[in-house]
């Protein structure tokens, strides 16, 4: 990702670089990753990941699948799939979530 840096702020470019095909299979993919540098050092950005006021708290399953985010006003929880990049599900609250966390094996 390129960046310039203005009065000492780095300001990010955000643009189409290049991408890994989709029908690629998974021992293709890391070949190409090894070889690469400019795929290593990409970023993914997750679709709808916002919320109108604020996030309060941001958690990741332990095998890095899911996250879970929860929002103050109107309070609600957001699950979203890191295999897909996109939102899984949102469930509106009657309150606050003070506490959330993953139950797994």
């Amino acid at each position: 990702m390129k960046y310039t840096d203005v009065n000492n702020v780095k300001v990010y470019t955000v643009n189409t670089d290049k991408t890994l095909p989709a029908w690629i299979s998974d021992r293709q993919r890391r070949q190409l990753l090894k070889k690469d540098s400019e795929l290593r050092s990409r970023i993914n950005l997750i679709q709808d990941f916002e919320f109108p006021t604020s996030a309060g708290k941001v958690k990741c399953s332990k095998d890095g699948n899911y996250i879970l985010a929860t929002g103050v006003y109107k309070p609600r929880v957001n699950c979203y799939d890191t295999s897909q990049l996109a939102m899984k599900f949102t469930r509106y609250m009657t309150s606050e979530v003070k506490i959330s966390f993953f139950v797994c094996k």
